[in-house]
């Protein structure tokens, strides 16, 4: 997981196209690592719980904002 999240720092440090790739990316290999729905479903939220509280105070809505709807999307996907 923590390896998922670093990716995820970098890319958002990024703009562009890419970023948003390289964040798809970081959340397939994470997804790839768990063979079961719920423990995919609950790496999913650590990551942005993690990304969360790197950022919480500083401001930085958007990249919340992004990360909440990649894991959200990819969530709800896995549940429904």
């Amino acid at each position: 997981m923590s390896r998922c999240v670093r990716t995820i720092e970098t890319a958002f440090a990024a703009t562009g196209p890419s970023a948003s790739r390289s964040i798809d990316a970081a959340l397939d290999e994470l997804e790839a690592h768990y063979p079961r729905v719920s423990e995919r479903v609950v790496a999913l939220e650590a990551v942005f719980q993690a990304f969360a509280a790197r950022h919480r105070g500083k401001g930085d809505a958007s990249g919340g904002t992004l990360i909440s709807a990649l894991v959200d999307r990819r969530q709800d996907r896995l549940i429904l």
